[in-house]
């Protein structure tokens, strides 16, 4: 469950976790980014937006658009906390839980900020900007392109007459797609996505319904789990394919044992 520490282990490396920080949490919304080892040698989107589900000086649960390798190295930034590198070590319904890679004072000075950022929000003190703009309760929706494709995609934030959205895509600008059920327009690029005008104002009441995709979003992990599969067998075709090449290129030695 989201906010459950205790000793945590990642392969052979266990972390150990002292009696302050098992008890010092956060649990709440915060919108964060990251980027996924295994992106930085791609060309598509390196950088996804992210929101927190908990934090604790061990471990992280985090909403996100696509969810990497368990085990592959990620780099999460959080403006409260600052930015962590560590591994994924489960996958959660829409995201992945993190176990952090820190020495004791890092640890130390994590909980610090987690503490203080707790008294910070339960005192009221949050940032209240942005009266327009806000993060809805579920953040998970699916994106539904021109051609057909469905995608996974987590909303940053949303108006009534637009949103800003994070996928593994970058589409653009002026292009058409729909977020749930709402048809909107690509308005521009941001740092971690994409921003879109809905070509009609929704209903405050009804935003967040319109732009929930349950079952687009289930189908599109789906989709998405498949098509890596598959790109890691043909990668070990490929592999196993050259390994025989050079096998067979090779001479051999006639043997008895």
């Amino acid at each position: 469950m989201p906010g459950q520490d205790g000793p945590v282990s990642m392969g052979a490396q266990p972390v150990a976790v002292t009696a302050r920080t098992a008890d010092v949490r956060f649990i709440g919304p915060v919108m964060g980014r990251y980027a996924l080892d295994s992106r930085a040698r791609t060309n598509g989107v390196q950088i996804f937006a992210c929101r927190l589900q908990s934090i604790s000086a061990t471990q992280i649960i985090a909403s996100a658009p696509v969810s990497g390798l368990i085990e592959e190295g990620v780099t999460i930034n959080f403006e409260p906390f600052g930015t962590l590198r560590g591994q994924i070590a489960r996958h959660v319904d829409g995201g992945f839980g993190m176990v952090i890679e820190a020495d004791e004072d890092e640890r130390g000075k994590l909980v610090s900020k987690i503490d203080w950022y707790k008294k910070r929000t339960f005192a009221g003190l949050t940032d209240k900007r942005q009266h327009r703009r806000f993060m809805p309760r579920e953040a998970r929706s699916a994106l539904i392109l021109a051609s057909g494709h469905v995608l996974p995609c987590l909303l940053i934030d949303v108006s009534a007459s637009g949103a800003a959205v994070s996928a593994d895509i970058d589409p653009p600008v002026g292009e058409p797609l729909a977020i749930g059920r709402t048809v909107a327009r690509v308005v521009r690029r941001l740092e971690v996505g994409f921003a879109v005008r809905f070509l009609s104002e929704l209903e405050i009441d009804t935003m967040e319904e319109m732009l929930q995709a349950p079952d687009e979003w289930q189908r599109a992990i789906a989709l998405q789990q498949e098509a890596a599969a598959a790109k890691r067998r043909a990668l070990f075709a490929e592999l196993l394919a050259t390994a025989d090449g050079e096998g067979a290129s090779e001479p051999t030695d006639d043997y008895t044992i």
